[in-house]
């Protein structure tokens, strides 16, 4: 759950990531990371109130509210508030969302401090859910604003983290910095995800209650510095990580009931099954200590024309494991991985940059699962190992990149044969990618780029799906944007964009393929003056077209593209 309107900005980070991140808490980081960046209090003050709409009956509000003061204005506070409520254009669907942020700064000539708060809080009743399929075909997917969700189904999500980072400037050339975060995320509701048995649509539906909490401490402590040795430039960086994390949680199963996604049957709450753990006070299941220490140089010559960077990260991991009903210890994991990074890049000119990296990604090893011969095994930290090479172009007006990758991710798997488990499996995803940027005429933008992907399943149990395409991975990624600011009426712009997205499997024997698809977007907004006030009118619609289609898979699951979507935003700033 990521309500943006607090964030200056969302920064992707493709591909693996270890040496820059480490273990991230609860995921791998192998396919990459999303970092966002909270809007700071500007040097002009802003006071910025925008209504919004979506259709059917989503109505929200932000407020977004930002000053310096003191000295060389060295104090900054930038609040946001906003809150959103109705019906979604999928029907019966119902979403509620809620924020409120601050965050404080404080700018010195040697020291800078940050302070960030946020909570936010998302309900949904009736959300359409991702769809499993047993049949042996994919069937199609169903109108675009079908709901295939039940009447009892809802969640409710609560986020709320602290943190603070300090900067000081021991020297010109030595900083040091430390940042230390809390975060409490509490998930609860009631889910009933279809299971498809035939193309005709019939399914069986089941309840599921998952109640958990997880709170997460985190720290990070180092210092950068610059030097210089003959000819040869330094940007040296050094420091340490820490992750503490909670997790507690409890579940509920409900028998299954039967429905239609075409034709969505009207089903009550089912009675529970099973139950384990304590629904009102949720029993730990884990707790992960997840440290790290890290080294990198990177080494400039030629002025800096060509830079070469050397680092490593030793990541230590250790979780246990717990018994919902005894609350007795299970397991007791604690394994450490060091992982290496190279870089090299190389400026012919300003306008041209040439690079390659090897860098790799870092998981926390599995437990041989109750079915195996070596039940209970724990392996270390698996490592997938990604190369990569381009080249960037930047002329101002126009510009782009390209670039060939090859990333070779580890798996665990059951030998047919002994019945060990093992991380013996191996997805080798190699392709390339073009993007592009750039102004056709100067009121004409484009920005765009198109992937291919070989996602190749290169050691599977026993050699049986060898050779095959992994599990939601489309051969072929395309998108097009364009913007057209009107010569003739000031300050407006059309925008449209393309997406397409490949064929996918859905099973790693690639007997159930799923369609490829393509989206429409278009949109448009416009800044008037109404009493010396000015006024920014925007309007977007998703999915012109009403497409439905399945939009992607992934663990097995059907996740169905959004319906047409109307939105519609009136802003201004004082």
């Amino acid at each position: 759950m990521a309500n943006i309107d607090a964030y200056e900005r969302v920064e992707v980070f493709r591909g693996a990531s270890a040496f820059v991140n480490g273990i991230p808490p609860g995921s791998t980081g192998t396919g990459g990371t999303i970092n966002l960046v909270p809007k700071r209090a500007e040097d002009t003050p802003i006071t910025s109130l925008t209504g919004k709409y979506g259709m059917t009956s989503e109505f929200g509000g932000h407020a977004d509210v930002g000053r310096r003061f003191g000295a060389d204005n060295a104090f900054g506070m930038r609040v946001n508030l906003s809150s959103r409520q109705g019906e979604t254009a999928i029907d019966d669907e119902e979403r509620t969302s809620r924020l409120a942020s601050a965050a404080l700064d404080y700018r010195g000539e040697k020291v800078r401090l940050t302070l960030d708060t946020l909570l936010q809080s998302q309900r949904i009743d009736k959300g359409r859910p991702v769809v499993n399929v047993s049949s042996s075909v994919i069937p199609d997917a169903p109108d675009a604003n079908t709901n295939y969700g039940t009447d009892y189904s809802f969640s409710n999500l609560e986020d709320r983290f602290i943190q603070m980072r300090g900067e000081y400037d021991v020297l010109d050339s030595l900083t040091l910095y430390g940042a230390v975060g809390y975060r409490f995320m509490r998930e609860d509701g009631i889910y009933a995800s279809p299971t498809v048995t035939n193309v005709a649509g019939d399914a069986t539906i089941g309840r599921l209650d998952v109640p958990r909490e997880d709170q997460t401490l985190s720290g990070q402590f180092g210092g950068r510095a610059q030097a210089e040795t003959g000819d040869v430039t330094h940007q040296m960086n050094a420091g340490m990580s820490a992750f503490h994390t909670v997790n507690r949680n409890s579940f509920v199963f409900g028998s299954s009931q039967n429905t239609n996604i075409y034709n969505p049957v009207s089903v009550s709450i089912p009675n529970a099954t099973s139950t384990g753990g304590d629904l009102q006070d949720l029993p730990k299941v884990s707790e992960s200590w997840l440290r790290s220490y890290f080294v990198s140089d990177t080494l400039g010559f030629v002025d800096d024309q060509v830079l070469v960077t050397l680092g490593a990260r030793h990541q230590t991991v250790k979780v246990k494991g717990y018994n919902r009903t005894s609350l007795r210890e299970t397991s007791n994991y604690n394994e450490s991985k060091l992982s290496p990074v190279v870089g090299l890049v190389i400026r012919p000119t300003e306008q041209i940059s040439l690079y390659a990296n090897r860098i790799e990604g870092l998981a926390q090893g599995p437990t041989a699962p109750t079915t195996a011969a070596n039940t209970g095994e724990v392996f270390p930290p698996y490592v997938s190992v990604q190369y990569e090479a381009g080249v960037k172009l930047d002329y101002g007006t126009i510009g782009g990149s390209a670039a060939v990758f090859q990333t070779s991710q580890p798996s665990g798997i059951t030998d047919p044969t002994t019945n060990v488990f093992g991380i013996d499996g191996e997805q080798r995803n190699r392709g390339i990618e073009l993007l592009a940027f750039g102004d056709l005429t100067p009121d004409i933008h484009l920005l765009g780029g198109v992937t291919y992907t070989q996602a190749e399943l290169s050691k599977t149990a026993g050699g049986t799906n060898d050779g095959n395409f992994a599990v939601g991975a489309p051969q072929y990624q395309a998108n097009m944007g364009v913007e057209w600011d009107l010569p003739y009426l000031s300050a407006t712009t059309l925008s449209a964009r393309m997406i397409y997205t490949g064929t996918q499997y859905q099973d790693t024997a690639n007997t159930k393929r799923v369609p490829e698809w393509s989206r429409l977007d278009i949109g448009a907004r416009t800044t008037q003056t109404f009493d010396g006030q000015d006024v920014t009118f925007r309007a977007n619609i998703e999915n012109v077209t009403n497409n439905a289609y399945w939009a992607s898979v992934q663990g097995g699951y059907l996740t169905q593209g959004a319906p047409l979507t109307g939105k519609l935003s009136v802003s201004t700033n004082f």
